[in-house]
C-alpha cells in the first residue's frame, strides 16, 4: 500500500505530525488519504513524501526556493488553517524524484557512517590464583585528537561499535594501575 510521509507544524513551530506515516488510496487517475486530526488553528505543511509499497519514496512535494520548486505552482511550505467540524482540503502537487536528488528539492541528506564492532577485554594479574582475570577499567579512543569513544569496560569481553577512521589512540586507565596507550589502524582492529 503506498503512503505518505508528512510533517505538520503549528504557530507555535511545535509539530503534530513529524515525518507520520498515512496510508494513500488511489481513485482513478487521483489520491486520497485517510484523513489527518488536528486541533483548530494556523498550520504550515513542511515535507510531503509518496512512497510506494516497499516503503521507497517515489514522489515528492519541493520545497520554496529549491532548485526544482518551479515545477509546481506552490511549493512547500503550505500555509492552510483548520476549523471546529470543518473538513480542510490542502491540494499537494508531487513530482517523481527520478527529476533530482534530495537537496534538488529542499530536503536534507546524510551520510551513512560506515561502522565495525571492536571487542576488548581488560585483564589483570591475580598474584594470589597465579592467573590472568577479566578486570573492569575504564576506556577511552580517539583519532585524529578527536574522541570517539569514552566509557566503561565490564569485567567481560565488551563489543564497542566504532565509525570507520583511518587509525585510533586507545587508552585503558584503571586506578592503581599504569595507563595502557596502543595506537592501532582499522586493519588491526577489524
Amino acid at each position: 500500500m503506498s503512503k505518505f510521509i508528512v510533517t505538520i507544524e503549528n504557530e507555535n513551530g511545535d509539530k503534530p505530525y513529524e515525518l507520520n506515516q498515512i496510508n494513500l488510496y488511489k481513485f482513478n487517475d487521483t489520491y486520497i488519504s485517510e484523513p489527518i486530526s488536528l486541533t483548530p488553528g494556523n498550520y504550515k505543511l513542511t515535507s510531503f513524501l509518496v512512497t510506494d509499497e516497499n516503503d521507497s519514496i517515489i514522489n515528492i512535494a519541493p520545497k520554496e526556493d529549491s532548485k526544482l520548486s518551479y515545477l509546481v505552482s506552490e511549493p512547500l511550505p503550505l500555509n492552510f488553517s483548520v476549523s471546529r467540524d470543518e473538513t480542510t482540503k490542502v491540494p499537494v502537487e508531487v513530482i517523481s524524484v527520478s527529476l533530482g536528488n534530495p537537496e534538488d528539492f529542499g530536503y536534507a541528506t546524510f551520510e551513512l557512517v560506515k561502522t565495525f564492532n571492536f571487542c576488548i577485554a581488560v585483564f589483570h594479574f591475580d598474584e594470589d590464583l597465579k592467573n590472568f582475570e577479566l578486570t573492569s577499567a575504564d576506556l577511552s579512543i580517539s583519532s585524529n585528537g578527536q574522541l570517539i569513544y569514552s566509557g566503561s569496560l565490564l569485567a567481560a569481553t565488551n563489543n564497542i561499535i566504532l565509525p570507520e577512521k583511518k587509525d585510533f589512540d586507545i587508552k585503558i586507565t584503571k586506578s592503581t594501575y599504569n595507563d595502557y596507550c596502543i595506537n592501532l589502524g582499522l586493519e588491526s582492529m577489524i
